[in-house]
C-alpha cells in the first residue's frame, strides 16, 4: 500500500517540548504550528504529564504530549490541497479525567464547509487510562488551501475536549483503477490505428 505524510504539522504537539504538568495558550507559540484562539484567559492547554497521549511520539523527556481545548477556544491549522482529491481525516479525542464528558466540534472549511462533526468523550476514564477514541472522515477539497478547525463546547469550562495524534491523508486511487485506465488508453489507440 501507498504511504504519505500527514499534512498536518505537528498533529502529535510535541512540540514545543514542555515541562511539568500543562501550559495554556490563548495565542500558540510559532514552534507549535497550529493557531489558537482563547478568550477570558482561557485557550488551549498544552499537556506534557497531566496525562499520556496516544500519538506514539515523545519528547526528550519520554512523554507523549497531546492538548486539551478549554470552552469556546479553537485549535487550527491551514494545508495545501488539490481540489476535487478525497482526504482522510484521522485524530484521537477524550476528555480530561478530571470532567465526567466533554464536546468538541470539529470543521473542515475550504471554499465551503466540507465536514463537520460534534463528538462527545463521556467514557469513563483516568489518568492512567484516557480511554482515547479515534474519529476518522473523508472529505473532498474545493481548494488550494483547507483548514481544520477544533474548538471546545462552551459547557467544557477549563475541562476541556483532548486531542492527540490528528492526521490529513489523500485518500489513495486504486491500482485497479491505473490499470483499468491503461488498458482503456491502449484500447483506444489500437481502435485509431484500426480506422487509420
Amino acid at each position: 500500500p501507498i504511504t504519505y505524510a500527514s499534512l498536518i504539522q505537528n498533529g502529535g504537539f510535541d512540540t514545543p517540548d514542555i515541562g511539568g504538568r500543562f501550559l495554556t495558550y490563548t495565542t500558540a507559540p510559532s514552534e507549535l504550528i497550529w493557531t489558537i484562539t482563547g478568550s477570558g484567559g482561557f485557550g488551549v492547554d498544552l499537556i506534557n504529564s497531566e496525562w499520556q497521549g496516544v500519538s506514539g511520539v515523545v519528547n526528550p523527556d519520554g512523554i507523549d504530549q497531546s492538548v486539551d481545548i478549554d470552552y469556546a477556544s479553537t485549535l487550527s491549522q491551514s494545508f495545501g490541497t488539490i481540489a476535487g482529491q478525497e482526504y482522510t481525516l484521522r485524530f484521537a479525542y477524550s476528555h480530561n479525567f478530571n470532567a465526567s464528558q466533554s464536546t468538541g466540534y470539529v470543521d473542515v472549511i475550504g471554499s465551503t464547509n466540507l465536514l463537520s462533526a460534534t463528538l462527545t468523550h463521556d467514557i469513563p476514564n483516568t489518568q492512567s487510562n484516557m480511554e482515547w477514541l479515534y474519529y476518522e472522515n473523508v472529505f473532498v477539497a474545493d481548494s488550494s488551501t483547507t483548514t481544520l478547525t477544533f474548538t471546545g463546547e462552551f459547557s467544557n469550562t477549563v475541562l476541556g475536549f483532548a486531542v492527540d495524534d490528528v492526521s490529513v491523508n489523500p485518500v489513495p486511487v486504486p491500482a485497479a483503477i491505473w490499470l483499468f485506465a491503461s488498458g482503456l488508453l491502449g484500447l483506444l489507440g489500437v481502435a485509431r490505428r484500426k480506422k487509420a
